[in-house]
């Protein structure tokens, strides 16, 4: 019976949830409706998730229950029955869904220079960009034969969601939390193992905004310049030996425009 109590909790969740945010979750049959185009989908992007996986704990404990099949949208729960709920039951609708940390991407980074593959000299063959997109950057660094943080993350599927917020179908709630949790802790820890000659790549533009760093508000300036200066400066080996800069010009051609020795450079 706390097995079920626990379920009957999370059913009260779910349902206190929808009304909140102003959802109806929807039936098993009307799930069964959409797939086969018969209903509009749901609002909700989570809810035919929550449902199936509410009405499978439903239906398991059916005997202890007299046989309780009563549809979803049907069944009343008191709201004091949520009490028994795990503070991390939001994680829980969303298998995996736990943002990586520091630490990850640092394993995740250590284990690309200790592996067989083709990453394992990465730290001596970086590109970091700025201003340009990302399908510019790629194809700047394949030319050269050197990576970007991208090219190197891209194996690691179950961090895509984290790449981005959820108006565009990723975990954060905007882009401003996105850069804060995942983009800016994953480029720290790949400018701290840089080493050798560093390129970055820029657009014009964005070759002339980060000579200005108190303006800067760029990830390149306010996390991964410092950090690569900070390694050129060092007397301990092995560090970064030069940042060479880069621009693609509006003609489309790439060119090396000098050294960033400091950060107004």
């Amino acid at each position: 019976m706390h097995i079920l109590k626990e379920a009957l909790s999370i059913v009260a969740f779910s349902a206190l949830v929808a009304e909140v945010i102003g959802v109806s979750l929807v039936t098993g049959d009307q799930i069964a409706g959409h797939e086969d185009g018969r209903t509009p989908a749901p609002s909700f992007p989570h809810a035919a998730q929550i449902v199936r996986k509410l009405q499978y704990i439903i239906d398991l404990f059916a005997e202890d229950t007299g046989g309780l099949k009563e549809p979803l949208h049907r069944m009343s729960i008191p709201v004091n029955a949520i009490d028994d709920i795990d503070n991390d039951i939001e994680n829980e609708i969303d298998d995996g869904d736990t943002p990586p940390t520091e630490a990850d991407f640092r394993t995740y980074l250590n284990g690309l220079v200790q592996s067989k593959t083709q990453y394992y000299n990465f730290p001596q063959k970086l590109v970091f960009w700025s201003g340009v997109n990302e399908k510019q950057a790629l194809k700047f660094a394949t030319a050269n034969k050197r990576f970007t943080l991208g090219m190197l993350i891209e194996g690691k599927k179950e961090w895509e969601v984290f790449k981005k917020p959820k108006s565009e179908g990723g975990y954060w709630p905007n882009w401003e939390e996105c850069l804060d949790k995942f983009w800016s802790p994953i480029s720290k820890a790949i400018a701290q193992i840089a080493i050798g000659d560093v390129y970055v790549y820029f657009s014009v533009e964005g070759h002339e905004e980060q000579k200005q760093p108190d303006r800067c508000k760029t990830i390149w300036c306010t996390v991964e310049k410092r950090l690569l200066i900070t390694s050129l400066d060092s007397k301990t080996t092995p560090k970064v030996e030069n940042i060479k800069a880069y621009v693609l010009e509006r003609s489309g051609e790439s060119k090396q425009v000098g050294l960033i020795k400091r950060m107004t450079d």
